[in-house]
């Protein structure tokens, strides 16, 4: 699934964002999602990375169930907030979390299997 999102982008925002997500996901399947952040103004930081991932988590953490997540943004401080959030994640047992600047870099890495 390929989501897009634009305008301003909160922590609010990312939590309505999870939610909505989580109840069009299937608990027994892989997760595979690209985020194009192309066309989003950020309103995160760093110190909101443990609350979305923590909510995140809650929504999306089910045994057996690979979570393979890909962000899309071309902004070099929105890139290195990724890199951040990339590294975070792990502690929370996401560790299929990726960015790229481009969409077809992004899908490729998606496809792809251990």
């Amino acid at each position: 699934m390929i989501v897009r999102i634009s305008g301003c982008l909160n922590n609010t925002t990312v939590v309505e964002l999870i939610d909505a997500i989580q109840k069009t996901q299937d608990r027994k399947k892989n997760y595979h999602r690209l985020y194009d952040l192309t066309q989003v103004e950020l309103e995160i930081t760093i110190k909101d990375f443990d609350f979305v991932l923590s909510h995140a988590w809650e929504k999306f953490n089910v045994a057996g169930v690979e979570h393979r997540v890909a962000f899309v943004a071309q902004d070099e401080f929105t890139l290195m907030l990724l890199d951040l959030y990339k590294t975070q994640s792990r502690k929370y047992a996401f560790h299929y979390v990726e960015y790229f600047e481009n969409e077809s870099d992004a899908i490729q890495w998606l496809q792809e299997t251990d």
